[in-house]
């Protein structure tokens, strides 16, 4: 993968969290923390079947980020 895709993925991504940080009213930083919180671990797994479905992502990839 080229830097300029991994770039355009990375903007990418960060819409995708900052999105459903507004959607689901939790920040951005609570979401990128190490908490096993329940709202949070699902607030990552959309993120990562988001990263998925309009990246194409591997769920390998998404475990990287």
């Amino acid at each position: 993968m080229t830097w300029g895709r991994l770039a355009t993925r990375g903007i990418i991504l960060g819409a995708i969290l900052s999105g459903v940080s507004k959607r689901l009213s939790i920040t951005s930083e609570e979401i990128i923390g190490v908490s096993k919180e329940r709202a949070l671990v699902k607030a990552r797994n959309l993120i990562c079947y988001w990263a998925v479905q309009d990246l194409g992502m591997t769920m390998t990839a998404d475990a990287d980020i």
